[in-house]
């Protein structure tokens, strides 16, 4: 098993796939809330997501007051790049 330090720094799909399913998909359903779609004609709400993005970590990323991570410092792979909600793109 990997520990977390090299989980958050690998290139491991099925990772990237359950984070997905833990922070996205199971909310939603806990809380009967609809899965969005992607089609045509349905107002889009995307996270813009490189999963190969590499940067180091940085204690000025935080946006909360609590600074406490043990992520600091680290070399990570994956970083989202903005968010599409409605008909507004907000980038990183």
């Amino acid at each position: 098993a990997q520990d977390l330090g090299e989980w958050a720094t690998g290139n491991n799909q099925s990772a990237i796939e359950l984070l997905v399913e833990k922070l996205s998909i199971a909310p939603r359903k806990i809380f009967g809330l609809d899965l969005p779609e992607i089609k045509e004609g349905v107002t889009a709400t995307l996270t813009l997501f490189n999963p190969t993005a590499e940067f180091i970590f940085d204690e000025k990323m935080i946006a909360s007051k609590s600074k406490n991570t043990p992520f600091v410092g680290m070399p990570l792979k994956g970083k989202v790049i903005g968010i599409i909600n409605d008909n507004n793109i907000y980038l990183n």
